[in-house]
């Protein structure tokens, strides 16, 4: 298994899997994503950065970080894009490259993700791995007509590291 940073290349199977309904579901994307824009949202943010998920040298999902310099942190998606993948571990070997990539190399202090409710394999995952459940943003996004909760989650560099 390989993470990292995606190539160009990679960027038509990012927007088939973002126009996926199952993975627009769980990101809360309301709308079709075109690869232009992809690019474009790209171009403009320095601060974020998309990663590859390689499984068997096939590019399967991928890991957004979008960094905080200042504060130190680290906000991050991640997805499994390649339905066929899904529920073999590869989420949870990517996540603990990513874990180590961001508390040792760039040496941040927290890591903070978002994830539905109703994401129950997810949050089996962040919980496993150690993040802490912060709290709740009530009804904070509207699909379909529906208002839905996310949880918050963080990890702590200390936390990773095994320190008090």
């Amino acid at each position: 298994m390989i993470v990292r940073k995606q190539e160009p290349s990679e960027y038509r199977n990012t927007i088939n899997w973002l126009n996926n309904k199952s993975i627009q579901r769980n990101f809360g994307f309301t709308r079709e994503i075109i690869l232009e824009e992809h690019v474009d949202w790209l171009q403009k943010r320095a601060n974020i950065e998309v990663l590859s998920i390689l499984y068997c040298n096939l590019h399967v999902g991928n890991i957004v970080l979008d960094f905080n310099e200042r504060h130190e942190s680290v906000f991050l998606q991640i997805y499994i894009g390649d339905s066929s993948c899904r529920g073999k571990g590869i989420g949870g070997v990517a996540m603990n490259i990513v874990l180590k990539y961001i508390f040792e190399e760039k040496q941040k202090n927290r890591l903070h993700l978002k994830v539905f409710e109703d994401n129950v394999p997810a949050i089996a995952l962040y919980e496993k791995l150690g993040f802490i459940k912060e709290g709740i943003e009530r009804e904070s996004h509207k699909m379909d007509g529906v208002f839905r909760n996310q949880l918050l989650y963080s990890m702590l560099s200390r936390e990773w590291k095994g320190e008090s």
